[in-house]
């Protein structure tokens, strides 16, 4: 089989989530794999599970064990959905393991799955052909009824922020997502989380209660920045100093739930690896500088929380005058929470992404009129790319957001360059 024929038999299928997963069961009960649910970590939550779950690969890896991480979106390709030792896995690899499914159960029944549920049938089966020591596995969205969710029992559940996203899957309050959030905590099991408001906390302490299982939070008090520069960062946390080059405030929120689950999985972690591995910690698409001359950050901020956590970080870095480049689904309303990004930058760009879902760059036009700043419209991640390369002067500083899938195509075109 060549890949390009496994990658058509993976993503020519159909698109979306499923909250039943009894098909998909009845598909992983052909493979006959070997799972072993005291490897798994489970991560859910509106934002940072990307982070998080980089960030604890990277930890467990530098402690000396082999770890797999699954996750989505991809960025550039799509072995980045499943990453052994934080390397996404080879051509080679995927052909081997799509050949191996196929050996049990028939294209009819791939067909029968949904895009993500592919996905993860996959990883499952990487994992029992790889055995590494962890698989940290990340929801596609909620955690109650989303499809990852189907083990008895895990090492450990890991939840990250609760805020809007999904309304229409997940529910209107933040009691009703926190709900879904809260889904993954297993019956006797170990669950570690941030610290939300009250009336949250109370969503997850209740389900930790009934399930029995033990639960730690990550207070805001627990930690703290000592330095944020455009070079990175200096905090300090269980009483020890540390330094990244990771960007952004709420990134060292997420090192440090990635510390303290390292904690809770393994005894007696060696300090001094932690503080190496934090140092050259590194995760694509979130506060991440692309170019320095003229500098342009990427950071695939989607929602109101993301939104939120890119106009603090262009806050203390003190980005000012800058172009901010935006790409959007029709589904994701963000215009009304980029007000204050909108503010401080001099141009905006708009530009649309590949993608059928996609926001036309006319009509995210319209709602930005009462901003009073110059607009330039490209059809294209292209042509956006052009017009940074020919108008932009090298001193200038770019911001691009809105979508992972946008900062994705600049990706492939300015890696290029």
């Amino acid at each position: 089989m060549k890949y390009k024929q496994a990658l058509d038999l993976i993503e020519n299928v159909n698109y979306g989530h499923s909250e039943d997963s009894s098909n998909f069961k009845r598909v992983l009960a052909k493979l006959e794999l070997n799972i072993d649910e005291g490897k798994t970590i489970q991560i859910a939550g509106t934002n940072g599970k990307g982070s998080v779950g980089t960030f604890l690969s990277t930890l467990l890896k530098e402690q000396g064990y082999k770890v797999m991480h699954f996750s989505s979106p991809h960025l550039e390709k799509y072995e980045e959905r499943i990453k052994i030792d934080l390397k996404p896995i080879s051509q080679e690899l995927l052909i081997k393991n799509v050949e191996e499914i196929l050996e049990k159960i028939t294209i009819q029944d791939l067909k029968n799955l949904n895009y993500f549920e592919v996905s993860f049938l996959l990883a499952l089966k990487v994992f029992d052909n790889e055995g590494p020591d962890y698989f940290i596995i990340e929801t596609g969205i909620g955690g109650r009824f989303d499809i990852t969710n189907i083990f008895d029992s895990n090492l450990l559940s890991i939840i990250t922020t609760i805020d809007f996203d999904h309304q229409d899957r997940l529910g209107n309050t933040l009691e009703d997502i926190a709900y879904h959030k809260a889904g993954i905590i297993k019956d006797n099991g170990k669950v570690i989380s941030f610290e939300h408001k009250d009336f949250v906390d109370e969503v997850i302490l209740k389900e930790a209660k009934t399930k029995d299982a033990n639960i730690k939070f990550l207070k805001s008090s627990d930690y703290f920045a000592k330095e944020i520069s455009p070079a990175g960062s200096k905090f300090q946390y269980m009483g020890i100093d540390f330094e990244t080059k990771v960007l952004g405030s709420y990134q060292i929120s997420n090192i440090c739930l990635a510390i303290l689950a390292l904690n809770e999985i393994i005894k007696s972690p060696n300090i001094e690896k932690i503080k190496s591995a934090v140092k050259e910690l590194y995760f694509e698409g979130r506060m991440e500088v692309l170019k320095k001359n003229p500098l342009i950050i990427v950071d695939g901020a989607h929602n109101y929380e993301g939104i939120r956590a890119l106009k603090e970080n262009v806050e203390r870095l003190n980005l000012k005058d800058f172009n901010l480049v935006i790409g959007s689904m029709k589904d994701k309303d963000i215009i009304c929470h980029l007000e204050d990004i909108i503010k401080f930058s001099k141009r905006v760009i708009i530009t649309k992404i590949d993608y059928e879902r996609a926001m036309e760059p006319k009509e995210f036009a319209k709602k930005l009129k009462e901003y009073n700043k110059e607009i330039v419209i490209t059809k294209s991640v292209e042509e956006a790319c052009n017009y940074i390369r020919d108008r932009i002067l090298s001193e200038e500083k770019i911001i691009i957001t809105g979508s992972l899938y946008l900062i994705g195509e600049f990706k492939k075109i300015l890696k290029d360059e």
